[in-house]
């Protein structure tokens, strides 16, 4: 039962932060209300949606509409909140990019777990678990005329893939989620302040 709370309060937490990166995107490209609630809902449900329609399922979203809808309240909230934000020059992209280490290191590990339990191989599972991750950033950026954050920025889709490697061999107990959560987003943080990049 506490494993099922913390996968439920975790992936509440991963909508809320991909859904912020995606006000945050859209403020930058000055959409209005509307763009930006697009822009958050498609970031938040995004990965999940390609994933489920890989394995040919229909969206689990679109059954449980729960995401979209706290996806939506994220974004009105920080749209109004952003809005009478003062210091017009700021950008916000260190924001971004810390809610997006939030939102990747937890929808990883639900990706890699819908995975495995649907049982399929190791690579499968960090595919699966890379395109839960990362899809919905792609989707966000594809949508603002930006290329994605993934194939320019810094080693992104990489802790996607080999932190779900590495999960898929742990034991399935609750301490697992959270090393491999922990180790996801400070080496994503640390990643940020260090302006790591892969060779170019």
């Amino acid at each position: 039962m506490f494993i099922e709370n913390f996968t439920y309060i975790a992936n509440l937490i991963g909508v809320i932060a991909f859904a912020a990166s995606g006000v945050i995107k859209g403020m930058k490209h000055k959409l209005d209300i509307l763009g930006i609630i697009v822009l958050a809902v498609m970031t938040a449900v995004g990965g999940g949606i390609i994933r489920d329609i890989l394995v040919n399922k229909v969206p689990y979203v679109l059954t449980n509409t729960q995401d979209i809808v706290v996806a939506t309240i994220t974004a009105i909230v920080l749209f109004l909140f952003l809005k009478k934000y003062k210091n017009k020059k700021r950008s916000f992209f260190k924001e971004l990019l810390v809610m997006d280490a939030i939102g990747l290191s937890i929808f990883t590990i639900i990706g890699a777990k819908i995975a495995i339990n649907a049982n399929v191989s190791v690579l499968s599972v960090s595919i699966f678990a890379t395109i839960t991750g990362v899809g919905g950033g792609v989707i966000r950026d594809i949508l603002v005329g930006e290329i994605p954050i993934i194939l320019k920025e810094d080693v992104y889709a990489f802790l996607c893939f080999f932190g779900s490697i590495i999960y898929y061999y742990l034991p399935r107990i609750f301490i697992s989620d959270i090393v491999i959560f922990l180790l996801i987003l400070i080496i994503r943080l640390l990643i940020i302040k260090y302006k790591v990049n892969l060779p170019k």
